[in-house]
């Protein structure tokens, strides 16, 4: 029973570290002296920057529609209400 415990514990360690590898392994490939690497790394994590920004800008549009259709609603019902 404890055998299998710290074979179910080392492959839970073993799988956590393989993890935790695989999450540094850009960082240490981004800072090894390979400049090709290097590129690669810096232009995907600038790519992905970039297409967070988007989705950010996008949506703040889609919410400025909204308002400004809102805005036009009431334009109307108050223009209306006056005439």
């Amino acid at each position: 029973m404890s055998d299998s415990l710290s074979l179910s514990s080392r492959s839970d360690a073993e799988s956590f570290n393989e993890d935790y590898d695989n999450k540094l392994k850009p960082l240490l490939l981004y800072e090894s002296n390979d400049p090709i690497r290097s590129a690669y790394f810096l232009s995907e994590w600038q790519l992905n920057n970039e297409v967070k920004k988007l989705e950010t800008m996008l949506q703040a549009t889609e919410k400025q529609k909204k308002i400004v259709e809102v805005l036009k609603k009431s334009h109307k019902t108050i223009k209306e209400a006056l005439d």
